[in-house]
């Protein structure tokens, strides 16, 4: 118990129940489950894809793997100069864009074509990321905030489910189809 003698376990659930409650705080948490799960875990396969689909070494992997933070990059710096009025629109276009990319990358035999796909699953990323503690903030009343800030992490904590998952996953049918399977069902 805690010195106002409310518990620890009642506290959460007033809290879950709070953020259920605020459909756009509970929609931003959902969207940040999905993508933590379905997309973010593609990082552990894209050196996989290099080497036994794509056919190259170190150097272009490396390139391969920061076409991603490149389209983050440029996405921001777009958002940011052209102002984000819609924020829901861009937070979820941007998770969709970015699931897109991590799919259709899935299927690629081609390098350039295959960073294409790494630049533009980026861009995707910037709209997600530059947009998700904003709506967070804004959707929650004030004394929420913490709370609902607190649901967003445990949502971007469904990451490790999702990369235990596609690892399994890549074991029985393969890289490209386990990824392909988890962008797809996100």
């Amino acid at each position: 118990l805690r010195n106002d003698g409310k518990s620890t376990l009642t506290e959460i659930a007033g809290a879950i129940k709070a953020i259920r409650m605020n459909q756009t705080v509970w929609a931003a948490i959902l969207v940040t489950v999905a993508l933590n799960f379905f997309g973010f875990p593609h990082v552990q396969l894209v050196p996989v894809i290099a080497r036994d689909i794509l056919n190259v070494g170190s150097t272009l992997y490396g390139i391969l793997a920061s076409a991603t933070g490149l389209g983050a990059i440029t996405g921001t710096l777009v958002i940011a100069s052209l102002g984000a009025r819609r924020k829901g629109t861009i937070y979820t276009l941007g998770a969709t864009l970015m699931l897109t990319g991590i799919f259709m990358f899935s299927f690629s035999t081609t390098y350039a074509i295959s960073l294409m796909l790494m630049f533009i699953a980026g861009i995707g990323l910037s709209g997600f990321v530059t947009m998700q503690i904003a709506l967070v903030l804004e959707g929650a009343e004030p004394e929420m905030r913490g709370r609902a800030l607190g649901g967003r992490a445990l949502g971007i904590g469904s990451a490790v489910f999702g990369v235990l998952f596609v690892g399994q996953l890549a074991e029985i049918v393969g890289a490209q189809k386990a990824l392909a399977m988890l962008s797809g069902s996100g």
